[in-house]
């Protein structure tokens, strides 16, 4: 089968990663794949490197704009019609609007969508949020199927028509965990980056990787920090971009965190230092599921989490990590209070979820259902 995978942001991050993991096992299995994004980033590079094909698609950005969407939409359209896949897989909300009309247009046979997440569970003016949901009705319509990563996604539609219901599927996401780093090594390699941390490398670091966007509620964190009492020695690390830093910078500020609270920015392959922290923390305000949960998981740390979206389906409160309200810094102080003060407790978390992940979100069951879907997929197509 020929394959192209369609996403936005070729930076690096929860769906880019989905679509390097699936794109790399199509190629290997023997399938012609290729994948187009808009803007750049660590995603070409790595696809580069697996010998699979890229193309950089012109307007295909997060910010919208009428002339870019022509662009992208016209230039998506070109493509399909030029190399004629078999399968277009869509990822991500902008991509998938333009590139189902396109895919369709372009007489491709089966359209597959990934549901990495409901636009209208965000910050939104209602009528923005009814508009979201509308589009996202169009976009299942004109596909073939679609793939939701958590069973909460198909529930936050229950009110669409069976029709639509139907045409999505659960496959939940997947990770191969490998053995990770020892705290001390992995402490010494940040340091390496960091070189400042060294001074802090005796305190208890709590970690979030996220990209610094509202959704991802560490607004609500640095809020639950600031009640904590002094006496909680404590380093909170934050890994990721965005455009949210100049808020969380003031607010770092205003809270008289700054020397406690690190925006270390983008850090490349950032899983891989996560065994150097004590403490995992997630204050989302939406999330589909979270790879970065999985990847807390592999390195077997505690999780604290927002009850929302698919997080439940990955984090059991009081049994693998605790799981706190959205927009509750006090709940989640509290939570952190408990999972410092308690070594034993921590441990328990981090090896229960370490354990739970490796049969319920495994990546060769992943792969394997989204393998068996393409096949489905493109058989429907002939009929």
């Amino acid at each position: 089968m020929r394959i192209t995978y369609v996403i936005t942001k070729g930076s690096w991050g929860g769906a880019t990663r989905y679509v390097f993991d699936v794109a790399t096992h199509m190629h290997t299995k023997g399938h012609e794949v290729s994948v187009a994004y808009g803007t750049d980033g660590l995603l070409k590079e790595r696809l580069s490197k697996q010998h699979i094909t890229t193309y950089q698609v012109p307007g295909l950005e997060r910010d919208i704009g009428i002339g870019k969407e022509i662009r992208a939409g016209i230039a998506l359209y070109r493509y399909f019609k030029k190399i004629k896949p078999d399968i277009v897989h869509l990822n991500s909300s902008k991509a998938a609007g333009l590139g189902a009309l396109a895919a369709r247009l372009a007489g491709v046979p089966a359209v597959v969508f990934t549901i990495h997440g409901w636009a209208f569970n965000e910050r939104k003016s209602f009528i923005a949020r009814k508009f979201i949901r509308l589009i996202y009705k169009i976009i299942v319509s004109l596909s073939t199927t679609s793939i939701a990563v958590s069973s909460s996604l198909v529930e936050q539609v229950a009110n669409w028509s069976p029709t639509l219901r139907k045409k999505i599927a659960v496959i939940p996401l997947g990770i191969h965990c490998t053995e990770p780093l020892s705290k001390t090594t992995a402490r010494e390699q940040l340091i390496g980056k960091f070189p400042f941390l060294k001074k802090v490398s005796t305190r208890t670091w709590v970690l979030t990787i996220a990209e610094l966007h509202d959704n991802k509620g560490i607004d609500n964190m640095l809020a639950a920090l600031a009640t904590l009492p002094e006496h909680h020695e404590l380093e909170y690390l934050i890994m990721g971009e965005g455009e949210e830093r100049r808020k969380l910078e003031a607010l770092i500020a205003s809270y008289n965190l700054s020397t406690q609270v690190h925006l270390l920015g983008f850090v490349k392959d950032a899983a891989t230092y996560m065994p150097a922290a004590d403490i995992f923390v997630l204050p989302s305000r939406t999330e589909a599921s979270g790879y970065v949960l999985l990847e807390a998981a592999c390195a077997q740390l505690p999780v604290i989490a927002s009850r929302v979206g698919g997080i439940p389906e990955i984090i059991e409160h009081d049994r693998n990590g605790l799981l706190v309200p959205p927009e509750s810094p006090t709940v989640l102080a509290t939570a952190l209070q408990t999972l410092l003060t308690n070594n034993q407790q921590r441990r328990v978390f981090g090896t229960q979820l370490h354990t739970d992940i490796s049969t319920t979100h495994t990546l060769s069951n992943m792969l394997h259902q989204t393998e068996k879907l393409y096949t489905t997929s493109a058989r429907n197509s002939d009929r």
